[in-house]
């Protein structure tokens, strides 16, 4: 047998004159390197820039959306425990439709299309017929109304009274009175809400009973009991009249027939977009990591822009829905649809056009996930983002709802967004510097520390402006995490099963995480209300950070290195070793050796 060369040996060797030969970079040449554009990524930023920008100016909105069609909070919440069933199967499907033929720009194209066309066709839904009774109080007296009469509503006639809601001063918004509400009887007065109490229900008991005279509706309370103790009327002594919707057992306002059409037909509609758009999602950032591996650019230089429209058109798009709802009872947000409906038609305008070339893998698809999934690394890393996207799918979808309730104006809901980008686009520039040195299972528990902040904090503002301070850490949150979440797709993603990978990292994060967030959010806030949902949500990912950190200091760090050392040591021996039969196969690494034959075979996975 003759001479037996070490393989780690020669790799180190090989290694260390590749360092010695490769020119010596100053600070200089990097920062111009930096610095200067390049060309064949231009497409690939104005993808980046133009999809983002078209799907951010309706996705904050269609919740608020929903509430505008009629549709309840507890259904709010069910349709949002069945998105992730689509949205997690759309990106995973076209990754590896995307993989077995090469035709990645094809599948984003059709994915942005069709995104477009089912979000669109929410607008044509009819909204639930919704006149909720309403409760007027002033210094002299109080009254119960509908905004309009129907022979419909009679069948609520004799309905239990159960409260207050949503209360509000019907005066200018310079007027700053002291607010009480007073239960008045024979004996005494008194008082249930002040000015401090009166954004959350207040809760009494009577009986409603109604009339219909000429087309008049006519509603009357009787029975009313606060306390265990029983009263004749309500006051409310103030400079202003107050206004509250009722809360009623049985009791909603709303036509049955409708409501179901409503709803349905919105279930519908949202599966399929979501489960496009989630697709359309995943396939950029494939395409945009084979596109920057092959022209030496950096990932996170190219979402700049990705975040710079996030900066720029949620404000725009909320600025023009506020001008086009001036006055107006009900908000009509198809502004903000049709305003994405055109920068998604320039994506795939400019996707189409690009030159863009991947080599169709000729592996079998669905025999290599499973070993990809296998994979302890792997199901870690997936864990994580799981959390982290139930976090961030929590703040998507009732961020807005909390700030509403705080009387925000839309324009402030869209510049909340705006801050967030904005303030992180100067990272951006280095985000993939950033995330090599401080390592990206450190960037991870950032971003959970960073969510603690933000859910605590919000808990405790009382005024929309001051939710900014930690809009600052979506920094944190999203945009470095996302950095890298998505450079570490590459690391962990076998040979050819790229778009695969990161469609099932998409998924986990966007579509699976963010619905579960939206799910348990829904219910949580049915249970305990906003303001406490935020703070118990704040607490338990702190718990979620301390077991993050644990995992990856003892089992992510460890296995990485591992694959990464074998990938290294693979390259290296098929390229050097092998040819020059330098090495026998019994002193490969395990791992190493399957390579080799493997790949001989053209049959399996790739390390």
């Amino acid at each position: 047998m003759g001479k037996k060369v070490s393989q780690e040996t020669e790799y180190e060797k090989a290694k260390q004159d590749e360092e010695e030969e490769a020119p010596k970079e100053t600070l200089t040449s990097k920062l111009k390197k930096k610095l200067t554009i390049n060309k064949d990524l231009l497409p690939i930023k104005a993808i980046l820039f133009c999809h983002m920008g078209g799907a951010i100016c309706f996705l904050p909105y269609l919740t608020l959306h929903m509430e505008v069609l009629g549709i309840d909070m507890d259904k709010i919440a069910l349709i949002y425990a069945f998105l992730p069933i689509a949205a997690i199967g759309g990106p995973i499907i076209s990754g590896m439709i995307a993989d077995k033929f090469g035709s990645y720009t094809k599948v984003l194209s059709a994915n942005v299309f069709l995104s477009a066309f089912f979000h669109t066709l929410l607008l044509t839904i009819p909204p639930s017929v919704k006149d909720t009774m309403e409760f007027n109080c002033d210094a002299s007296n109080f009254s119960l109304g509908w905004r309009e009469c129907s022979e419909d509503f009679m069948q609520y006639n004799l309905s239990n009274f159960n409260g207050l809601q949503n209360c509000r001063k019907i005066c200018s918004e310079e007027s700053t009175p002291e607010y009480n509400l007073f239960f008045l009887n024979s004996l005494s007065n008194v008082s249930l809400a002040t000015e401090n109490s009166i954004d959350e229900k207040i809760l009494f008991n009577g009986l409603i009973s109604t009339s219909n005279s000429g087309g008049n509706c006519f509603f009357y309370l009787s029975g009313i009991s606060y306390n265990d103790s029983s009263y004749d009327s309500i006051s409310c002594p103030n400079d202003c009249p107050l206004r509250c919707d009722v809360i009623a057992t049985s009791f909603d306002g709303s036509s049955p027939g409708t409501k179901s059409l409503t709803f349905y037909l919105y279930f519908l509609y949202r599966i399929l977009a979501t489960l496009f758009i989630s697709s359309a999602f995943s396939m950029i950032d494939a395409v945009v990591l084979e596109k920057v591996k092959s022209n030496d650019g950096d990932y996170g230089r190219q979402r700049v822009v990705f975040h710079l429209s996030q900066a720029i058109l949620p404000f725009i798009s909320g600025l023009t829905v506020d001008l086009l709802n001036t006055g107006n009872d009900s908000v009509d947000y198809s502004s903000s649809i049709y305003m994405g409906d055109v920068l998604l038609g320039i994506t795939i305008i400019i996707a189409l056009t690009m030159k863009f070339e991947v080599e169709p893998t000729k592996d079998d698809i669905l025999k290599n996930v499973g070993k990809l999934l296998a994979r302890v690394e792997i199901d870690i890393f997936l864990l994580v983002i799981f959390f982290l996207g139930m976090n961030w799918g929590f703040l998507e979808t009732y961020l807005f709802l909390y700030l509403d309730e705080l009387k925000a104006p839309t324009y402030l809901l869209g510049l909340t967004l705006s801050v967030g980008c904005a303030s992180g686009i100067p990272a951006m520039m280095y985000s993939d510097l950033i995330v090599e040195k401080i390592g990206r299972g450190n960037i991870f528990l950032i971003s959970f520390i960073a969510y603690v902040i933000r859910f605590v904090g919000y808990s405790y503002i009382n005024s929309p402006w001051l939710c900014f301070p930690f809009e600052i850490l979506e920094i944190f949150t999203y945009q470095l995490m996302w950095v890298a979440a998505a450079t570490y797709c590459p690391i962990l993603a076998p040979k050819g099963l790229l778009a695969t990978m990161t469609g099932i990292a998409g998924s986990v994060h966007y579509s699976l995480g963010r619905g579960m967030g939206s799910f348990i959010g829904g219910c949580m806030i049915n249970w305990i209300g906003l303001r406490l949902t935020f703070r118990s949500l704040g607490y338990a990912t702190l718990v979620a950070a301390v077991l993050q950190f644990l995992a990856d200091r003892f089992i992510l760090r460890k296995k990485v290195r591992q694959r990464e050392k074998i990938r290294e040591l693979a390259t290296f021996t098929t390229r050097e070793v092998a040819t020059k039969a330098q090495v026998e196969d019994d002193l490969a690494l395990p791992e190493v050796a399957n390579m080799i034959e493997s790949s001989s075979r053209k049959s399996s996975i790739a390390v």
